[in-house]
C-alpha cells in the first residue's frame, strides 16, 4: 500500500503542473499587459502636457519633423519613463485638430501608436498575436513661449 501512495502524488503533480505553468505565465502576460498599457498611457500624457506648454511649430505625421526641436522635445518627454517598450518617434503623431492653430487656448493633440510582442508564445497563442495600443490625448496650449533656459525655437 505504501507504494501505492508515493505513486499517486507524483500522478497527481503531472496532471496539475501543466496548469499550474500555465496559470504563471498568464499571470505574468497579464502583468506585463497592464504595465505597458499604464507605461504608454502615461507617455502620451506627459507629451500633451509638454506640447500645451510649448507646441510645435510645424505639426506632420511620426518623424518627419525632427527639423521642430519644439516637437523633439515634445516626443522625448514621451519617451522618459518609458523602460519595457520599444517605443520611437516614429510612434507618436502631434497635430492640431479640427483646424486648430499654434494659439493660446486652441487644442494640440498627441497620439500614440504601439504595436509590441507578448513576453512569451502562450500569450500570442491565447491573448492575441500581438499587443495593440493606440492613445490620444488632447490638451489646451496655454503657451507658446520656449521652456526657460531654451531659445524660442527650442534649441
Amino acid at each position: 500500500m505504501k507504494r501505492l501512495a508515493q505513486g499517486q502524488s507524483i500522478v497527481e503533480l503531472a496532471l496539475l503542473l501543466p496548469f499550474l505553468i500555465l496559470m504563471t505565465i498568464g499571470t505574468m502576460e497579464i502583468g506585463y499587459y497592464v504595465y505597458t498599457y499604464s507605461e504608454l498611457e502615461n507617455a502620451t500624457r506627459r507629451a500633451s502636457e509638454w506640447a500645451a506648454k510649448t507646441p510645435p511649430f510645424t505639426v506632420s505625421s511620426s518623424d518627419d519633423n525632427a527639423g521642430d526641436k519644439c516637437a523633439v522635445l515634445i516626443k522625448e518627454h514621451a519617451l522618459d519613463g518609458v523602460f519595457l517598450s520599444d517605443l520611437t518617434y516614429n510612434n507618436i503623431t502631434i497635430s492640431y485638430p479640427s483646424g486648430s492653430t499654434r494659439n493660446p487656448g486652441k487644442l494640440i493633440q498627441v497620439q500614440l501608436t504601439y504595436q509590441g510582442e507578448w513576453l512569451s508564445p502562450i500569450g500570442q497563442r491565447f491573448l492575441g498575436e500581438f499587443l495593440n495600443f493606440n492613445f490620444t490625448a488632447r490638451r489646451t496650449i496655454v503657451s507658446t513661449g520656449a521652456p526657460p533656459g531654451l531659445n524660442p525655437d527650442c534649441s
